[in-house]
C-alpha cells in the first residue's frame, strides 16, 4: 500500500474519530451543578469517549506523516503528543 493511501485511510479514520468524540462524550460537566459534573466525569462514556479523541489525534498526525512525509507533518507530530495529555488530564 502506497503511503498516499495510507494517508487517506487514517485521514478518514481521524474525522470519523473527531465526529464520534462529542456523541460519546457525556455533557452534565457542561450544564454547571456540581450533579451533572459528578455524573459526566464518573461515566465509563467518559473514558471511552476521550480515548476515541485521543486515536483521533494520532490518526490525523500518522495521516499528514504519510501524505507528505515532511517537516511540518512531524511538527505536528509532535505536537499531537502535546496535546495527548490534556485528554488524559481532563
Amino acid at each position: 500500500m502506497r503511503f498516499h493511501n495510507v494517508g487517506a485511510l487514517t485521514g478518514v479514520g481521524a474525522g470519523l474519530a473527531f465526529a464520534v468524540f462529542p456523541l460519546l462524550r457525556p455533557w452534565g460537566d457542561k450544564q454547571g451543578g456540581l450533579d451533572g459534573m459528578t455524573a459526566a466525569f464518573v461515566s465509563p462514556l467518559w473514558v471511552a469517549s476521550h480515548l476515541v479523541g485521543m486515536v483521533a489525534w494520532i490518526l490525523l498526525s500518522a495521516s499528514a506523516v504519510a501524505a507528505t512525509r515532511r517537516v511540518p507533518a512531524l511538527l505536528m507530530a509532535l505536537g499531537t503528543m502535546l496535546v495527548l495529555p490534556f485528554y488524559g488530564a481532563e
